[in-house]
């Protein structure tokens, strides 16, 4: 776990599945109003990336 500006960031929970480990997927606490705005355009960006 790595805390980033109060909220936090999971690489290991119960239940993660084998395909969310080969992904490296990672499960994120927005915590804050003013960084959740932020990561919500990066996560779209980054989807449409992984579209092409």
């Amino acid at each position: 776990m790595e805390e980033v500006v109060r909220d936090l960031l999971y690489g290991v929970w119960a239940g993660k599945s084998g395909l969310e480990w080969q992904r490296e997927q990672l499960d994120v606490s927005i915590r804050s109003p003013v960084v959740e705005p932020h990561l919500e355009r990066d996560l779209g960006l980054i989807e449409q990336f992984e579209e092409l």
